[in-house]
C-alpha cells in the first residue's frame, strides 16, 4: 500500500457535521447535476435548477475549486435554445468557421489535461520524482490549462452552433 500524499487535500468547509453524510449527500447532488445536465438543462427552468444544484453542492462541500466551473457552465447553459446574435457580432465569419471545425478537439484535450491535473492533485502522481512543492505548481498548471481549454471549447461550441444554424437556413 502506498503512502498518502501530504498535499493531496483541499480544505473544505461543509455545512453537514458528519463526513460520511457529507460524502453521501455530495455524491447524490453530483449525480443529480449530471442527470439534469444531460436530460433537463435545455428546459425552460433548466439553467436555474442547475444553478440551484451547484449552490447546493457548494453548501455541502464548500470547495472553491468547483465554483469557477459552476459559474461558467451555468452561463453557457443560459444560452441554450437562445439566439446567438451577440456571438455572431463578436466572431468574424472566417474565425467562426475555423473555430466551428475545431469544436470537439479542445473539449477532448481539456478533459484529458484536467483529469491528469485531478489525478496529480488527489494521488500525488509523481512519475519523474519531482519535488512535492514543484509538483503542486505542475498540478495547478494542468488544472489551469484544462480550464482555459474549456473556455475555448465554449467559444468554439458557439461558433459551431452558429455555423450549423447557417447551414440549416
Amino acid at each position: 500500500m502506498g503512502q498518502t500524499w501530504f498535499y493531496g487535500t483541499e480544505h473544505l468547509l461543509s455545512s453537514v457535521p458528519s463526513m460520511i453524510r457529507t460524502g453521501i449527500l455530495t455524491m447524490g447532488v453530483s449525480i443529480a447535476i449530471m442527470i439534469w445536465s444531460v436530460w433537463f438543462v435545455q428546459k425552460v427552468f433548466g439553467p436555474t435548477v442547475l444553478l440551484f444544484l451547484f449552490m447546493l453542492l457548494y453548501l455541502l462541500v464548500g470547495s472553491t475549486g468547483q465554483l469557477v466551473y459552476s459559474i461558467l457552465i451555468w452561463l453557457v447553459a443560459t444560452r441554450i435554445n437562445r439566439p446567438l446574435t451577440p456571438w455572431r457580432k463578436v466572431l468574424p465569419v472566417n474565425i467562426r468557421s475555423r473555430l466551428g471545425k475545431l469544436y470537439p478537439y479542445p473539449l477532448i484535450a481539456g478533459s484529458l489535461i484536467y483529469l491528469t491535473g485531478l489525478a496529480i492533485a488527489v494521488s500525488g502522481l509523481n512519475i519523474r520524482r519531482v519535488d512535492p512543492e514543484n509538483l503542486i505548481v505542475i498540478d495547478r498548471s494542468f488544472l489551469l490549462a484544462g480550464a482555459v481549454l474549456f473556455m475555448f471549447t465554449f467559444v468554439a461550441g458557439f461558433a459551431y452552433d452558429i455555423q450549423q444554424a447557417i447551414v440549416e437556413e
